[in-house]
């Protein structure tokens, strides 16, 4: 079962620094990318990422910019290959309990908080009109 931090608002909640920081001391978050490198090579690599460092990591990955891998965490997994072989994909998901699905799922629970938001807000909102209605009429 996903677990996610939504604010007041419908948003996803993002974590304060200090929450980070301690977070860096106890947990890291595992996250997998591949691309090429320097020398031309396809390579794929499963990282644990400090959460300090997720969101930096994210941005650069998904621009495609030019990265350290080690600069963000521990290389947990890895080879010159353009996709992981089967094993090393179900050694992470019995491992690791890495699931290639995750960011999918978050955009999903996302859309269905902020539409569950939207609602309320709607409910609200037309609630308030019909109070203010049989005031009027009084």
């Amino acid at each position: 079962m996903q677990v996610y931090n939504f604010d007041g608002s419908g948003k996803l909640s993002n974590p304060t620094s200090e929450e980070l920081e301690k977070a860096d001391r106890t947990s890291s978050i595992i996250a997998f990318t591949n691309g090429v490198a320097a020398d031309g090579r396809p390579y794929y690599a499963y990282l644990a990422v400090k959460p300090s460092k997720y969101r930096e990591f994210y941005e650069l990955t998904a621009n495609r910019q030019v990265l350290q891998l080690n600069d963000f965490g521990e290389i947990i997994k890895g080879g010159f290959e353009v996709s992981p072989p089967a094993d090393i994909i179900s050694f992470m998901r019995d491992e690791y309990g890495f699931d290639e699905n995750y960011e999918k799922a978050l955009q999903d629970e996302v859309t269905r908080q902020r539409g569950k938001f939207t609602a309320k807000q709607e409910e609200k909102r037309l609630m308030d009109i019909v109070a203010m209605m049989k005031a009027k009429k009084t």
